[in-house]
């Protein structure tokens, strides 16, 4: 049912950070922390001086005291080999070493081109870190931990024509400096690409700043660069439009409007693929690609202001949780678009969880009320006539993901974080109640027979998959009232449907069964499922307290036996009887 949600990019939606930033606890945190801010600096400031003053005093203790050693030192001192001149020779410490396999002096590479900067370095000390500089300017540096050896790559996007000097130093654990590498390259101009202009640079800069602050706040290595591009609106238009052509076909989003129409969200007719462009166009603030690996933020108005940085943040964390844990990865591979769900949930949370800390860490109040003010001035009348499903669904990840990232960081920091993302939330259940998670409460799988030979040649499988206790609980809601579905379906221990098409008529057959922790939970959602049907039809059911139907232009029933119940929604009461027969516990 959420194909459309699970294209390659991972999205920013503006409405989702103008909703987490209006939160008024939200803003008395950061009001709190500026009024303490003029403190706390005075606080550091006698800290550091403080402990500059001691490292002072023991400076010129440790000297005297060595001096007072040297002194009382008995014996001669050990002779040293002597040179022509008399002098004693020193033997130096070892240099490390670093070699350049590519590129080689001469390359020429086109402007804003990726250059790829691999080396090799050793020292017998171990190599704590490698620098690259441009022109002498340094411009990156890896960290290298000690390691006697290591390989590895800069890269540098290729700015400014004419020839430049490439320089990689290693530098060992005795702070020694090895002989530069160094080869000189040319770049040429790139007459078949859009030349970057002046602000795209300045954007470029602003990026390259925000990058250290986010890999200090979520404590998660850079392991190799991220490419990044600018998109006008118009060409976010286009690049969204293609990634919806190759991963949301047409006959996908037919398929989905129909599974939909299955639980009265949509009509079967919608034309989703053209809903979701459009939603997608007016809401993304910016994107990462997990397919080639790159992020992209949306600017329409040259230098990117608060939401360009907050986006940009967003989207680089993404890019670190790939490079750690790798997003497609992450995503179940049996069909549980529930379980899809919270995955995505997971991503989410975490990236608006730092994004959150990058605002109160790194923006003034200036920009914060900037910020506030071009998310809330972003134009949602799209969103706003959306069908209720997609836009719960577009808002889950991020508003619930948050909730429950919260949670695990209240009660771990970023290493409970990183561990979720090791052993994933397995369905919107443990999204919306973060102590089953922690618990290691699985859902509980449930099977389906088929139902081919039963309907007959007129009818066409679309889909078997698991609704959730998220879904479940709008799909209630839609007949019994907002706010009133969450109870009934907070028991729920796992799901499954069904749903099938008949070519001729286009009429819909829905089966889900569904287990729950407990029979009086199964009771608790009969009743609530009653409420339902007389809502939806009009009238009361046929039955009893746990087989109940109703027929009008469709024909629903439900069946409950001890703690499962069965729901089958088709044509007519005559089909419905003939599904029934497949499953013998009810």
């Amino acid at each position: 049912m959420r194909r459309f949600l699970l294209v390659a990019l991972i999205l920013t939606l503006v409405i989702a950070l103008a909703a987490v930033l209006a939160g008024s606890a939200f803003l008395y945190t950061y009001q709190q922390r500026e009024q303490e801010r003029t403190q706390d600096q005075l606080d550091d400031c006698a800290t550091r001086t403080a402990a500059l003053q001691y490292s002072l005093t023991r400076l010129f203790e440790s000297e005297r005291e060595l001096a007072t050693l040297q002194a009382e030192s008995a014996g001669p001192p050990t002779p040293v080999p002597e040179q022509g001149g008399g002098l004693p020779t020193v033997t130096p410490l070892a240099r490390p070493t670093v070699t350049l396999t590519a590129p080689t002096t001469g390359d020429q590479f086109q402007e804003w081109e990726d250059v790829a900067i691999r080396w090799s370095a050793s020292s017998q000390s171990g190599v704590e870190r490698i620098t690259l500089q441009v022109d002498g300017r340094q411009v990156d540096e890896f960290a290298a931990g000690g390691a006697l050896s290591i390989n590895g790559e800069f890269h540098w996007l290729a700015t400014g024509l004419g020839a430049h000097q490439l320089i990689v130093t290693a530098i060992n654990s005795s702070r020694l400096e090895s002989h530069p590498a160094i080869v000189a390259i040319h770049v040429v101009p790139d007459a078949g690409s859009r030349r970057p202009t002046e602000q795209d640079k300045a954007n470029f800069a602003i990026m390259d700043a925000i990058e250290p602050l986010v890999i200090e706040l979520r404590g998660l290595e850079l392991l190799r660069p991220v490419t990044r591009t600018l998109f006008t609106r118009d060409e976010l238009r286009q690049q969204i439009a293609n990634e919806l052509s190759h991963d949301f076909t047409a006959d996908e989003a037919r398929k989905d409007a129909i599974e939909m129409a299955a639980f009265d969200f949509i009509p079967a007719d919608t034309d989703l693929r053209t809903l979701m462009e459009t939603l997608y166009t007016e809401q993304i603030a910016g994107y990462y690609d997990s397919d080639t690996q790159s992020l992209a933020v949306v600017s329409d108005k040259g230098v990117i202001g608060p939401l360009g940085k907050t986006t940009f943040a967003h989207e680089f964390a993404h890019a670190l949780q790939d490079q750690h844990w790798g997003l497609d990865a992450l995503d179940p591979e049996e069909n549980s678009d529930d379980a899809s769900l919270a995955v995505m949930a997971l991503i989410e949370g975490d990236a608006m969880l730092l994004q959150q800390q990058y605002i109160l860490e790194y923006l003034d109040p200036d920009e914060l009320f900037e910020l506030l003010s071009e998310s809330l001035a972003v134009d949602t009348e799209v969103l706003d006539t959306a069908p209720a499903i997609i836009r719960a669904h577009l808002m889950f990840p991020y508003e619930a993901g948050l909730e429950f990232i919260q949670t695990l960081y209240q009660n771990g920091a970023y290493e409970a974080v990183d561990s979720a993302f090791s052993d994933p939330p397995q369905s919107t259940e443990h999204i919306l109640h973060p102590e089953r998670f922690l618990a290691g409460e699985p859902p509980q799988i449930v099977s389906l027979p088929p139902l081919t030979e039963t309907l007959g040649n007129d009818w066409v499988w679309i889909d078997e998959n698991v609704l959730g206790e998220f879904t479940l609980t709008l799909y209630l809601e839609q007949q019994i009232g907002a706010g009133r579905g969450a109870a009934p379906a907070e028991g729920w221990g796992g799901d499954r449907y069904a749903v099938y098409a008949n070519q001729e008529t286009g009429a819909i057959v829905m089966v889900m069964q569904t287990t729950w922790d407990t029979s009086s939970e199964a009771d608790e959602f009969m009743d609530a499922f009653l409420g339902f049907g007389k809502a939806r039809f009009g009238f009361a059911p046929e039955g009893t307290e746990t087989a109940a139907c109703w027929e009008a232009e469709d024909a629903i029933c439900i069946y409950q036996v001890e703690a499962e119940t069965l729901i089958i929604r088709a044509p007519d009461q005559d089909l419905i009887t003939k599904l029934k027969t497949l499953f013998a516990d009810f």
